[in-house]
């Protein structure tokens, strides 16, 4: 048997530790307040990739998953800026030693 995680590394629940923590890693309407960049998806709020702290977790949750699965399958990938999912790549040798 395989294990493969399904993550979201576009967006995540308002409700989540990384917003409560980071909020500044996270996209900001006009007013302030948290926001996504897809009208239809109302409860989520998009992550903002402008800020490289961001980019380090991020890879690094990938590279201690990495150790318990078999793969990942990363729902609205595209969204995501392609220079991280290059950075999170080269990063997991690094990261994991």
């Amino acid at each position: 048997m395989k294990i493969i995680i399904d993550c979201v590394y576009n967006h995540t629940s308002p409700d989540s530790v990384l917003a409560k923590e980071h909020p500044d890693w996270f996209y900001h309407k006009k007013d302030g307040s948290f926001g996504n960049k897809v009208g239809d998806w109302s409860d989520v709020i998009d992550l903002d990739y402008s800020h490289k702290d961001l980019w380090k977790y991020q890879a690094e949750t990938l590279v201690m998953w990495a150790k318990y699965v078999d793969g990942f399958r990363c729902d609205v990938a595209p969204m995501v800026p392609v220079d991280f999912w290059k950075y999170a790549r080269a990063a997991r040798g690094y990261l994991a030693g």
